[in-house]
């Protein structure tokens, strides 16, 4: 009888710290109060080609670091906030996070599938996709990192010493701020952390437009750099988005109100939106000022319990002087023009380089189930970025009501 006493004190015991475990691995993350937090959104922007040059350089795949904590060697070891596994950016960057169900380890932008305080709701606009962080002065490091699957902590102390960026800079509260890290020279590879601070939800935007900003955020020299040390250009002779495009572009807006329009079967354009100039676009990775924003109207059809539009925004670039409404002028063209079709859902694995000049991107309209509306336009603010030979779509929008079903 003593040792069936004894065999159930200690099944009993085994039962209670199970329950224990149980208990523990399903409670409630508590997040750390953060007081008077400034909001922060980062991209990595290195995409660089590998080549026999360069095929020992570490891929830019990136641990960024917040008011990093050192070793006795100035190496180091962990810090305040770590953003870990930065892959390199996706083409489309909705206006709501995508990815906070990835199983995968690697984040196309912070805070992405980082388990941290978000931004609240501000004017309308959902900030979903920005961190809340402490404001004030940070120092801020972006390590090279391999590509595997353990923590910046614990990574040999020869990968946790390879630093691409080190730099200090100053958060205000209650502000929203875009960072990206780009190549600032192509021919040094010298790597920065360019600081915008966004003003978009300060602005009195109106409901019924979609607006939309640029931005060239390429390295110097890339466009002048030989073919071959671009990725995605072999076989394209004239033209195509892997070449990159000059220094300064004129920005033309086209409207078609056909939302599957292809290249061989499309309708026209509508009167009084064929390539508007709308203005300048120069390259310029050093003034982090918000670029102006431009705008076209939603243009909606109403058909029962639908309010949809079926726009498709295209924007060229052309070379001052060159005349945008001929695609193809003839000769050399590559960096010279290039068009920015969003007609798409992007697929970020195609090698969209093909597409001689013609870039899709995603649609600067959402629709979607809202209210009783089984399909409802909401149009969005946006912002274009050309980073070397690839252009990125970042989208935000203002919160709409819930599906009534």
């Amino acid at each position: 009888m003593k040792n069936f006493g004894c065999k159930n004190r200690i099944f009993l015991q085994c039962a209670a710290l199970l329950l224990l475990l149980f208990i523990t691995s399903c409670s409630k993350f508590e997040h750390r109060t953060v007081t008077d937090p400034a909001y922060l959104r980062v991209f990595n922007n290195l995409d660089y080609i590998v080549t026999l040059a360069n095929k020992d350089e570490p891929l830019p795949y990136l641990a960024m670091l917040i008011d990093p904590q050192l070793d006795s060697k100035g190496i180091p070891i962990g810090a305040g906030i770590v953003g870990d596994f930065l892959d390199t950016r996706r083409f489309y960057a909705p206006p709501f996070p995508t990815y906070t169900g990835n199983v995968n380890a690697s984040n196309y932008e912070f805070p992405g599938n980082a388990d941290v305080l978000v931004a609240p709701v501000t004017n309308g606009f959902n900030l979903a996709s920005w961190a809340q962080v402490p404001s004030g002065q940070h120092r801020i490091m972006f390590v090279l990192r391999p590509r595997t699957t353990t923590p910046f902590a614990q990574l040999e102390e020869r990968f946790r010493k390879q630093i691409t960026v080190d730099t200090t800079l100053n958060l205000e509260a209650k502000e929203v701020y875009t960072m990206h890290v780009l190549q600032k020279d192509f021919k040094t590879k010298e790597n920065i952390a360019y600081l915008r601070k966004e003003n978009f939800y300060k602005q009195g935007f109106a409901n019924d437009r979609v607006y939309v900003n640029f931005y060239n955020l390429s390295s110097k020299g890339f466009w002048q750099a030989p073919a071959n040390q671009k990725a995605n250009t072999l076989g394209l002779n004239f033209t195509g988005t892997p070449f990159g495009i000059q220094d300064e572009m004129n920005i033309y807006c086209t409207l078609f109100d056909d939302l599957n329009k292809s290249s061989f079967n499309e309708k026209p354009p509508i009167p009084g939106y064929i390539n508007q100039l709308w203005g300048t676009l120069t390259r310029n990775v050093t003034d982090a000022s918000v670029h102006p924003y431009y705008s076209f109207p939603l243009f909606v059809n109403q058909p029962p319990e639908e309010i949809v539009s079926n726009i498709m925004p295209a924007f060229t670039f052309a070379l001052p002087g060159l005349n945008p409404d001929q695609e193809f002028p003839g000769g050399d063209t590559k960096t010279k023009i290039l068009q920015v079709r969003c007609n798409a859902t992007i697929k970020e694995d195609f090698d969209y380089s093909r597409n001689f000049g013609k870039q899709p991107l995603n649609n600067l309209i959402i629709t979607t189930h809202s209210g009783k509306n089984k399909s409802q336009s909401f149009a969005t603010i946006n912002t274009i970025e050309v980073v070397n030979g690839k252009i990125y779509l970042t989208s935000v929008q203002r919160t709409f009501p819930a599906p009534v079903y």
